[in-house]
């Protein structure tokens, strides 16, 4: 996800264990997608694609369609992306209002160059990987949506394809005025972040600031007024972003030791609370929000280990998977579902054989090396283009 690391100390142990959390979501959610495109969950037999498909998961009735759950984590994975962004973004402007730095302007061009050098390049991409692979995986593919495939990608792939379609989610308007681009579903907590960006400055400058009751009232009407247009799924999850934002002003007096027993405390409180809101059917918003609330605690146990953090194997592979994270995100899905295209096709589900546990594995490796060239070749030069456009900008101011 789109997350700047700008907030903390980049040596210290906090920092690299934000790294690890980052890194694990991203993880969580790639893994969870692939993995239902060949085999069926461990936990339960695999379920019709309109059961599980990728979307706002607040949008069903329960985290689990029916009955006990299975090893799917991608929604919680997000919600931990969520929380992640709100502390380091959300606490950023916290930050700024309260030393008078704040700028509409600084903030504005940070966000959405961070979004869109991802964004575009990862619509364009998905949806040129969609059309070659629906031409060239043969009937009966992936991109047919195949009956027991339990993820939904594909229903009404071509109509995902018009150029209003790709417009529309390059303005963030997927789930509000147009569907995701072609196998791309992953797009829709992007969208969120975004109006998230935009209702968390207007609603902060309403409460926390001294200026004259008129203007704050009505940075207080433009922030209820995007959280209504945007509607209800992607609004309901805006506490859970804001509980990011609030653990990052909240007062930091463990001792060192303290805050390293908490974190491992808290660490395994939300990996509980993961498995458990998916085993027992639990309300999906219930679930957001019970991960959304054990994640912030974590953060802020985490970030009061503040001695340097020690070179090493975890430090490096933290690190690596943090600075992808976002890439990966964004470009994951319309690269499995063409690799599946041409591994498996006419679909159908895979036995876990160790052959095709090893073809899986394979496929999944390649997708991230392949992720890896595209952050060299876009999310990397970020403060490069994000300097060009400050200077642009002063120049013609």
């Amino acid at each position: 996800m789109s997350i700047p690391k700008d907030s903390i100390r980049q040596a210290s142990e906090g920092s690299i264990h934000l790294d690890a959390l980052r890194g694990a979501a991203a993880l969580i959610v790639f893994a969870n997608h692939t993995r239902a495109l060949y085999f069926s969950s461990l936990l339960k037999p695999a379920q019709p694609a309109h059961a599980l498909a990728v979307q706002r998961p607040s949008t069903q009735q329960s985290i689990v369609p029916e009955g006990f759950g299975e090893i799917k984590f991608a929604s919680e994975a997000v919600v931990i992306f969520f929380v992640l962004s709100g502390y380091l973004v959300g606490g950023s402007v916290i930050r700024s209002l309260r030393t008078a730095r704040w700028s509409w302007r600084v903030y504005l061009t940070k966000r959405i160059t961070r979004l869109w050098i991802v964004l575009i390049p990862a619509i364009l991409i998905g949806v040129t990987l969609d059309y070659v692979g629906i031409h060239i995986s043969g009937p009966g593919s992936v991109y047919t949506q195949p009956a027991g495939m339990e993820l939904g990608v594909a229903f009404k792939l071509f109509e995902r394809f018009h150029p209003t379609v790709l417009i529309g989610n390059a303005l963030f308007l997927e789930g509000i005025l147009v569907p995701f681009p072609g196998t791309n579903a992953s797009i829709w907590s992007l969208v969120n972040e975004f109006w998230y960006y935009l209702a968390f400055p207007l609603a902060a400058l309403a409460l926390a600031t001294k200026r004259h009751w008129l203007l704050r009232l009505t940075w207080g009407i433009g922030a209820c007024a995007i959280l209504i247009f945007v509607g209800w799924p992607i609004a309901i999850l805006f506490p859970i972003w804001v509980f990011g934002a609030l653990a990052s002003v909240l007062p930091r007096k463990l001792s060192l030791k303290q805050a390293k027993g908490l974190s491992w405390i808290s660490g395994a409180l939300l990996l509980v609370g993961m498995f458990g809101v998916r085993l027992l059917p639990v309300r999906a918003v219930q679930a957001e929000y019970i991960v959304g609330l054990l994640t912030s605690l974590l953060l802020w146990c985490v970030v009061q280990q503040t001695s340097p953090a020690k070179e090493g194997l975890y430090k490096t592979v933290a690190g690596f998977f943090s600075r992808i994270s976002y890439t990966l995100y964004l470009f994951h899905l319309p690269m499995a579902v063409f690799l599946c295209g041409l591994l498996n096709s006419p679909w159908h589900g895979w036995a876990y054989t160790p052959k095709n546990v090893a073809m899986y594995l394979a496929s999944d490796t390649v997708i991230v090396i392949l992720v890896y060239g595209l952050w060299r070749l876009f999310e990397s030069n970020t403060d490069l283009i994000r300097a060009k456009v400050f200077e642009r900008e002063r120049r013609m101011s």
